[in-house]
């Protein structure tokens, strides 16, 4: 088991840290169309993490329109089956991505070989690693 991080150690990786605070649509980061933003506490230290996009019911119409113009252009409903799950799966790995290294106190730890983890997901998956 490797070493524990100290407090300022943690301190110093959570300063590095950026947070993506605009709303993802048609392909990339932008403000909510109302320009407003709310705030977003972290809850171990009560201070201010990022001010988020406030996205309202323009934004979910937009973001609606520019799913259905990705849809009906093709650019989504013509890609093979597999070039979806990829597109999907990479989206899934950026989101998981931006999430911080460590883990909350309360939060049980998870080990590779623990058996409840290697569920099959369909019939004839393989367990999963």
């Amino acid at each position: 088991m490797g070493e524990l991080l100290t407090y300022d150690e943690y301190r110093a990786i959570a300063a590095t840290l950026e947070f993506p605070t605009q709303a993802f649509i048609d392909g990339s980061f932008r403000p909510a169309i109302s320009g407003k933003t709310f705030e977003t506490i972290n809850p171990s230290t009560g201070k201010v993490l990022a001010k988020v996009a406030s996205c309202g019911p323009e934004d979910v119409n937009f973001a609606v329109e520019k799913a259905r113009d990705a849809f009906e252009d093709g650019r989504w409903s013509r890609l093979h089956p597999s070039e979806r799950k990829g597109n999907t799966a990479a989206f899934g790995k950026a989101v998981e991505a931006q999430r911080p290294r460590t883990r909350s106190p309360g939060e049980p730890r998870q080990r590779k070989n623990d058996l409840r983890l290697r569920k099959r997901r369909y019939p004839g998956d393989d367990p999963l690693p």
